[in-house]
């Protein structure tokens, strides 16, 4: 029997949640998202909202990249990072953990294991 409060699982639908990339970001997440082919779908779905970028998505694949592009610039970085990128990056990453589980993947890479609980609307 089911109630009102347990949904089958094959029941619940993905969230769709906004990540915010932050302004400091804004020329590394250009480049990547300006090539052709793309690295990863989601960074056609990289829209603008004020000085942010944003994705929108319900794909924990999108999260994970974007995870994963914030991870390794944190540990290999293709340039040096000042203080305001390096805090920007860690925004990212800590932004994408919000919605999913993250682990580490090696030194520099992450994998989405799973969606963390939300609550549906």
């Amino acid at each position: 029997m089911i109630t009102s409060h347990s949904v089958p699982m094959e029941n619940i639908l993905p969230p769709l949640v906004s990540l915010f990339i932050p302004p400091a970001l804004r020329e590394e997440a250009e480049k990547v998202a300006a090539q052709s082919p793309s690295v990863h779908p989601a960074w056609a779905k990289i829209g603008v909202r004020g000085r942010h970028f944003i994705i929108r998505t319900s794909s924990i694949e999108d999260l994970e990249e974007l995870a994963d592009w914030a991870q390794s610039w944190l540990v290999e970085p293709e340039v040096p990072l000042d203080k305001a990128k390096r805090q920007a990056f860690q925004n990212v990453l800590e932004r994408a953990s919000r919605h999913v589980h993250l682990q580490a993947i090696g030194k520099g890479h992450m994998l989405a294991t799973g969606w963390k609980a939300h609550k549906q609307h």
